[in-house]
């Protein structure tokens, strides 16, 4: 019994010497939570988000095949030595024995020591000049499209940051909900116990409590999970907290006419990387008539020849290359046919898109003009709401009034609160969907201030 306290003893030092050591472990990997606006999770996005930097990536890779095919049009230069023993057979050479007398057709083994420079230049190659330009057109396009990805990333950032932040918004409120809720019980049983109420008040008032205090929880969840996307697409830590700044900061301005739309959405990423794959394909058609014409070259190498290093001579040659193409079965016209159909495809893609891009506009002006109107009447409501709490305790200060009639327009103000900033949360998201659908998002969050 004696041992077995001992070892109880020893064991419950050694669990209370993990704690000691684990806690301040654990509170130093906790981080300090971070403050962030939202012009700087903007500029994260730029420089963090996946699909950026996989665009980003795509770029390098253009500029790459543009170098690749300007290769080709620059001199080429190699060199290579070698050293053989060798035997050879005349007669593979059409020497016939016999032809004259002591020849024999298989000479004895020989040395054979081979060393040079070559050098070939393109004098005229009209396909590798028209598939540097095709490769050219590569490289705007994958531009455009990093110039997309960098839009869709900016407006899903945007919206994250929003909707975390609205979040953060609706759980404050509904914790107000819940003080109120802890005040009327407060009330409820105060009046019980001077034999002003009901034990059935009491009891409802319970009720009420237990259900804001189940909203908070699920208050709380949402606004963790709205963090954690935000924190997903900024590549931030999960355990984080984040504390948002821009509030009051901006509202949209300057809203745009319907009948302008047209223009603006030219320069729209979706449009521009679909006039970058037309002009693409037209560089590959004319990159395809290319391979009709001929193709110059010269040819020159120098070096030393012989049966050894040390018995060897000088040697060299250069001439031209003239090469012309004929007849390949009709592969030629076939690709140029293909070429032609890929330009129409994207043509009619391009067609296509203007369509859906002026439709989304279009929607997305509509859906801010609504949020602006909601906006303005949730305005208003929350003037009213703070006027009553005023009155409310004014009527206090002067007798007329009580604390539930101050709790209650506590609690309506909050709901007031709560509406409008449910109106400035849509106002905003929908105001950043326009620019997003109008292409100027990029634009938008460059003229973005700090709050």
């Amino acid at each position: 019994m004696k041992a077995r306290r001992l070892c109880f003893s020893w064991m419950g030092w050694m669990v209370f010497a993990s704690l000691v050591l684990i806690r301040p472990a654990s509170a130093q990997a906790s981080l300090p939570p971070r403050t962030l606006s939202l012009k700087q999770a903007l500029q994260m996005a730029r420089e963090r988000q996946i699909q950026v930097l996989i665009a980003e990536e795509r770029v390098q890779q253009a500029l790459a095949r543009i170098s690749q095919a300007k290769s080709s049009l620059r001199p080429q230069f190699s060199a290579s030595a070698s050293q053989y023993r060798r035997t050879v057979n005349l007669e593979a050479f059409g020497i016939e024995p016999g032809t004259a007398v002591g020849f024999d057709v298989t000479p004895p083994p020989f040395n054979v020591f081979d060393a040079r420079i070559f050098l070939q230049q393109t004098l005229f190659d009209l396909t590798a000049r028209r598939r540097l330009n095709a490769a050219k057109s590569g490289e705007r396009l994958s531009e455009a499209e990093r110039g997309q990805a960098e839009a869709a990333a900016l407006s899903l950032v945007a919206n994250l940051y929003i909707e975390a932040q609205r979040a953060q918004d609706a759980e404050e409120y509904i914790r107000a909900l819940q003080r109120r809720e802890r005040s009327r019980l407060g009330v409820a049983t105060s009046e019980q116990s001077l034999g002003l109420g009901s034990a059935f008040r009491v009891t409802q008032s319970k009720a009420m409590l237990g259900s804001s205090e189940s909203r908070v929880v699920q208050a709380h969840s949402a606004a963790v999970e709205r963090r954690l996307d935000l924190a997903a697409a900024l590549g931030l830590p999960q355990d984080q907290e984040i504390r948002f700044t821009s509030r009051e900061s901006w509202l949209p301005t300057g809203i745009p006419n319907s009948s302008g739309l047209e223009a603006l959405l030219e320069a729209h990423p979706d449009i521009v990387v679909a006039k970058r794959r037309v002009d693409l394909q037209v560089a590959e058609l004319r990159q395809e008539k290319a391979e009709y014409y001929p193709k110059i070259a010269v040819n020159a190498d120098v070096g030393a020849s012989g049966t050894t290093p040390d018995n060897s001579t000088d040697t060299y040659s250069y001439g031209g290359q003239l090469s012309v193409p004929i007849y390949q079965g009709g592969l030629r016209r076939a690709r140029l046919r293909e070429a032609a159909s890929k330009i129409r495809e994207n043509e009619a893609q391009l067609d296509q898109t203007r369509r859906d891009r002026l439709a989304d506009a279009t929607r997305a002006l509509v859906s801010l003009r609504q949020a602006q109107a909601v906006y303005r009447a949730a305005q208003l409501d929350l003037t009213r709401a703070v006027q009553a709490l005023k009155l409310a305790r004014d009527r206090r200060e002067l007798g007329l009034g009580s604390d539930l009639e101050i709790v209650e327009a506590q609690a309506d103000w909050a709901v007031a609160k709560d509406t409008q900033s449910e109106a400035v949360a849509t106002y905003r998201l929908a105001w950043i969907n326009l620019e997003y659908r109008l292409g100027r998002i990029r634009q938008w969050a460059e003229e973005l201030k700090e709050p």
